[in-house]
C-alpha cells in the first residue's frame, strides 16, 4: 500500500504519514491501532522483535486491553494521569499489594 493510499484510509494528509514514517511526529496509540487495522495487523506487529526485557515472552495484547489503552489515549491530557492512577490502584489491589491513596487533585 502506498503512503498516499494509507493517508486516504486514515483520513490524514500524505505529509502526515511521511512524518510518521520518518519519526518526526509521534503516533498516538489510537492512530497506531488504526494503522494496524488498515494494514491487517494488530498493534503487537509493530513491535515484534524489540527486546522488552520480558524473558523472551512475546504475545499479542488482548483485544480488551488494547481497547482500554486506546480509550485512555483519547482522554484529554489533564485527565489521563488520574485514570492511569486508578487503573494502577486496581491492579495493585488485584495483586494483593497495598496501594497508596490516589490523590484526586
Amino acid at each position: 500500500m502506498s503512503s498516499q493510499a494509507l493517508a486516504r484510509r486514515l483520513g490524514v494528509t500524505f505529509q502526515q504519514v511521511q512524518k510518521y514514517e520518518k519519526g518526526k511526529n509521534r503516533i498516538a496509540a489510537a492512530m497506531l491501532c488504526e494503522i494496524g487495522s488498515v494494514l491487517g495487523h494488530d498493534v503487537a506487529w509493530f513491535i515484534e522483535g524489540i527486546d522488552g526485557g520480558h524473558d523472551g515472552q512475546r504475545g499479542s495484547m488482548a483485544d480488551d486491553v488494547t481497547k482500554l489503552a486506546v480509550q485512555v489515549d483519547r482522554l484529554p491530557e489533564d485527565q489521563r494521569p488520574l485514570v492511569i492512577k486508578i487503573i494502577q490502584a486496581c491492579l495493585d489491589a488485584c495483586h494483593g499489594l497495598e496501594a497508596e491513596p490516589v490523590p484526586l487533585a
